[in-house]
């Protein structure tokens, strides 16, 4: 059904932002809360989209081989089981793995590994300076935020988000 092409990955991402948000220790239902909630949703599908959607992108147009993204909701698990073991080990800023889907081919042909291997660099090195990038951006925002805006703290939330997940993705992926 198409719409329900249009809503599961934005549930998926949505649901997925809140549960890392509980990786905040003074996470709660209050107006933090929510910009922390919308920093990790905007971060993960970031991250998502800059490394397994650069795949698909890549491999559709430059190989010219099909594939898109598909989303897991099995990422919900995962972000659950995060969330867990961040908190009871104390881990801080805690453990955000990023990804909720990943590269899916979508014909009967596939790249050969040299190719693939070729994607995957691309899709590391967009992944890193996009992560450096959030980083160099959240720099000047946290001396913005300490001036008031909440939407600044908010873009400064997500930057600070994307450069976390981007790097744990990088490491542990």
């Amino acid at each position: 059904h198409p719409s329900r092409k249009r809503v599961e990955p934005v549930a998926i991402v949505l649901i997925t932002g809140l549960i890392y948000a509980f990786l905040d220790p003074g996470f709660g239902f209050s107006a933090n809360g929510l910009m922390v909630f919308v920093s990790l949703a905007v971060s993960v599908a970031v991250v998502t989209y800059s490394y397994e959607g650069l795949q698909a992108l890549a491999s559709s147009r430059g190989y010219r081989v099909p594939a898109g993204l598909k989303l897991f909701p099995a990422a919900i698990a995962v972000a659950i089981i995060c969330v867990i073991v961040s908190r009871a080990s104390g881990f801080i800023p805690g453990y955000l793995y990023g990804f909720v889907g990943g590269l899916a081919f979508l014909g009967a042909v596939e790249p050969d590994d040299r190719k693939k291997g070729r994607l995957v660099l691309l899709a590391a090195v967009c992944l890193l300076l996009v992560s450096l990038a959030a980083w160099f951006l959240a720099v000047p925002l946290t001396d913005a935020v300490d001036a008031g805006s909440s939407w600044l703290k908010v873009a400064q939330g997500i930057c600070v988000a994307t450069f976390v997940a981007g790097l744990e993705g990088l490491l542990f992926g």
